[in-house]
């Protein structure tokens, strides 16, 4: 039997970065993929901030950003009749409203067509049985951890919880879509068509390249109890309908899954004009505007907060920030309190230097202490705790008058929350381990404590 520190069930997006980042360990990984090679299709329509950092820390930002799509072709999210038909609303997204701008190959084995199968838990480590899909041999995988990352009907997942029913109807096309799109830029595009066949009143034209490449969502209902697919000319014909020109070429890639559909008797109120017409098209614009938090939804991608776990430690008399009229949803927590994540801020090396982020300052696989000046007993203690064998690594920098990085705006004296002779401790996460107010005659004790508490070696 095999035995590896880490087996990663999927290839996708969280299952390669997550190697990436344990070959950059030297932690040893492999990762299995039932499919034969990467995605032949596109996937999500974005990538949210915090795992854009996580690919920036890795060194991948300049390349992932050759192949994004600008944010100015991402602005809206509408919904129409149809894509050269009537508009029936839009909605800014992403970050784009106006008003919301100031918020703003490495130690691993990958196995294409090897599949999860099932596993077993032994306390202090797990069996996985996996099948190779080439000749339908089985073997097996010791490993101290399993990691599923393998989207949607996850095997993983069936496996802990039992099986979850769901599915998706998609068609990747190719087609010119310039003269209904070029005015309201956006990723996703909602089509609310009346006088559809009931299988595809709703659908959805996800952006993947401005405006030529689509993923089109559409939601096949149960016909007689039945789920009813449809052909290949019956989905074609449907792209013309939800496009509203029977001219455009349009070049047909595939389509998979299915998912329940939608009546479209909500969308039939619209066109009433008596009160309950009224009321409906009340109830629609309520309805785009609830999709706000979803669309402006920031804070939701970036308050991962870890709160009593073993990798942060909070120091005595240290006290949590109130959140309490924050919209969390919408909002960045921005503090470095324990658990939470760095908060970015502009910072400068001394001279004439380009400015940098804190997040830049962080990562890489160590940990960071962050001080400023009279912090220097924290310097002292970082460079001998890391001096030290069986230590990790401390990377130490000052933020300050006089320091190895001047603070831009005055931002990190607001968001630092120690003293000037304090310390930030940085996780190799990003993500604050500890901090201590002021300076100390016994800094290496307490940094070296610290160490120990958030690693669970205490």
């Amino acid at each position: 039997m095999e035995t590896v520190q880490v087996l990663i069930i999927g290839a996708g997006p969280a299952g390669a970065t997550l190697a990436f980042h344990l070959g950059k360990l030297s932690i040893r990984s492999i990762v299995i993929s039932r499919h034969h090679g990467t995605a032949n299709t596109p996937r999500a329509h974005i990538f949210n901030q915090r795992a854009m950092e996580v690919l920036r820390d890795g060194g991948l930002e300049a390349r992932v950003a050759k192949v994004a799509s600008d944010a100015s072709d991402m602005q809206h999210t509408s919904w129409s009749n149809t894509l050269a038909g009537e508009e029936h609303g839009r909605m800014w997204s992403w970050g784009n409203k106006p008003s919301e701008k100031h918020r703003y190959e490495m130690a691993t084995e990958v196995r294409f067509g090897h599949e999860f199968i099932y596993l077993d838990d032994q306390g202090d480590s797990v069996v996985a049985t996996i099948r190779r899909r080439e000749d339908v041999k089985e073997y097996q995988v010791r490993c101290d951890y399993l990691i599923g990352v393998d989207g949607a009907r996850s095997p993983v997942i069936e496996a802990f919880v039992g099986k979850t029913i769901n599915s998706a109807f998609n068609v990747h096309i190719e087609a010119d879509l310039t003269k209904c799109l070029i005015n309201r830029p956006g990723s996703l595009n909602w089509i609310l068509n009346n006088d559809a066949p009931e299988w595809s009143a709703v659908g959805n034209f996800r952006m993947v390249r401005p405006w030529t490449e689509f993923v089109v969502s559409m939601h096949p209902a149960k016909k007689d109890g039945e789920v009813f697919e449809p052909s290949e000319a019956q989905i074609k014909g449907r792209l013309h309908q939800m496009i509203g020109n029977t001219d455009v070429p349009i070049k047909f890639y595939r389509h998979s899954g299915l998912t329940h559909g939608a009546s479209k008797s909500a969308i039939e109120q619209l066109e009433r004009k008596d009160e309950a017409g009224m009321k409906a098209r009340k109830c629609l614009q309520d309805a785009f505007e609830a999709t706000e938090a979803e669309l402006q939804a920031l804070g939701i991608q970036m308050n991962q907060i870890y709160m009593g776990l073993l990798a942060t430690w909070v120091a005595e008399g240290d006290s949590p920030p109130q959140f309490d009229n924050l919209n969390t949803l919408k909002e960045v927590a921005v503090s470095s309190f324990p658990g939470l994540h760095l908060p970015h801020v502009w910072v400068a090396a001394s001279g004439q230097s380009p400015r940098v982020s804190t997040l830049d300052l962080c990562g890489h696989g160590k940990f960071t202490a962050l001080t400023e000046r009279g912090g220097e007993c924290w310097l002292q203690a970082a460079k001998q705790l890391s001096d030290r064998d069986g230590n990790p690594e401390i990377a130490v920098h000052s933020i300050g008058f006089h320091c190895d990085f001047m603070g831009c705006y005055s931002d990190w004296e607001r968001v630092r929350g120690v003293e000037d002779e304090g310390v930030v401790l940085v996780g190799p996460d990003h993500f604050v381990a500890w901090r201590y107010k002021g300076a100390s005659d016994d800094a290496v004790t307490l940094l070296l404590t610290a160490l120990r508490k958030v690693l669970a070696l205490d």
